[in-house]
């Protein structure tokens, strides 16, 4: 697990909501990961990395290494390791405890210097937890963070900082890019569907359980269908530690009430760095 350990806590009394960009690709570099030429990444290897994998197709835990000492050469191919895995665990990262500025200065060789940072607390409110259940027989929610952006996040790390659970709180992952690979051709060229591409040539249903509310050209019996059938095709997910890079469709899960029903304290931050616009696979 990813801690802050130093005697003064860290402050991230800087929670900024996200800047609504003007689309503009500019903004953001290209993905670093296009820079790679060597599949092998041998500048992590030099640098120590052990990855170990958590399934055969998603998901890895990285030791070895630290983050806030790697090299240009060596981030550019964590991006490629990234587009490979599509998620990354790291534990003991130094650069938990230099602080948001340092992270946010990290985060910038990945995008641009708009604010990324979103603190995420869950206070131990039994009654807001209680109205949730009201409406919803589970705490999941799968979701892409703020996919309605006109950019909307490439690379974000996820990091605790001083209080979580002791079990349970992970954050479950599924894999879109095989999710639609294994729709048929028809569901595949099916415009409403929605699915993009970037210029890494990977597509993946761009569909949100959590803020899409309609699919142009479908009536609404329609809609939810085809955003059921999605949303329950994409939802073989996997377990996730803290101190997370993502970049797929993923779910909280709250499953760390005591018998007395308190909840216990969950606090983390999210820090994004901007992608370039997605591309409608008519289009690409």
């Amino acid at each position: 697990m990813l801690t802050a350990t130093k005697a003064q806590p860290i402050s991230y009394d800087i929670n900024l909501p996200y800047d609504e960009l003007p689309g503009d690709t500019d903004l953001v570099r290209s993905p670093t990961s296009l820079r790679v030429k060597d599949a092998s990444v041998p500048e992590l290897h030099k640098a120590g990395i052990e990855i170990t994998h958590i399934t055969p197709g998603l998901g890895s835990y990285i030791s070895g290494i630290q983050l806030n000492q790697l090299s240009d050469v060596a981030k550019d191919e964590l991006a490629h390791l990234i587009a490979q895995r599509k998620v990354l665990a790291f534990e003991n990262q130094d650069l938990i405890d230099d602080g948001p500025a340092a992270q946010q200065e990290f985060m910038n060789y990945y995008g641009n210097g708009y604010p990324g940072f979103q603190i995420i607390q869950r206070d131990g409110n039994k009654e807001e937890l209680a109205r949730f259940l009201e409406q919803r027989p589970t705490t999941t929610l799968w979701h892409q963070d703020v996919s309605y952006e006109i950019q909307p996040p490439g690379y974000v790390i996820l990091g605790y900082l001083q209080v979580s659970p002791e079990v349970g709180g992970d954050t479950l992952f599924t894999a879109t890019y095989t999710a639609y690979k294994r729709l048929s051709p028809t569901m595949q060229s099916f415009p409403p569907l929605g699915a993009h591409t970037s210029r890494t040539g990977e597509r993946c249903p761009f569909i949100n359980g959590d803020v899409v509310t309609k699919i142009e050209g479908l009536k609404e019996p329609g809609f939810r269908v085809l955003q059921e059938l999605l949303m329950q095709h994409m939802i073989t997910g996997l377990g996730g530690r803290p101190g997370v890079w993502w970049g797929d469709a993923h779910t909280a899960v709250v499953d760390y009430i005591d018998e007395d029903e308190s909840v216990k304290l969950r606090h983390l931050f999210r820090l994004a760095a901007m992608a370039e616009n997605p591309i409608p696979v008519g289009q690409a």
